[in-house]
């Protein structure tokens, strides 16, 4: 599944990714790349695409697992 990053904590470690109207909740262990290249392009207002697994097992809410950036040549991949 692919989504848009529209909420990030950095100095938390976590942040929220946007995909098929729901709301998935990214943890930086779940995020396969350079979080601080991440946190400096959302904080930059660039569009982050960030392609996931979807975790249900959470009793919170939906989560993202195996997340990596779509929009950056540069990150790691699955």
């Amino acid at each position: 599944m692919v989504g848009k990053l529209i909420k990030l904590l950095d100095d938390k470690g976590f942040g929220f990714i946007a995909a098929e109207g729901k709301e998935y909740f990214l943890h930086r262990s779940e995020f396969s790349g350079h979080w601080n290249d991440l946190a400096d392009d959302f904080h930059a207002r660039r569009d982050i695409y960030l392609e996931f697994d979807e975790d249900l097992s959470n009793s919170k809410g939906p989560r993202a697992a195996k997340a990596v950036r779509t929009d950056h040549p540069n990150q790691a991949q699955r």
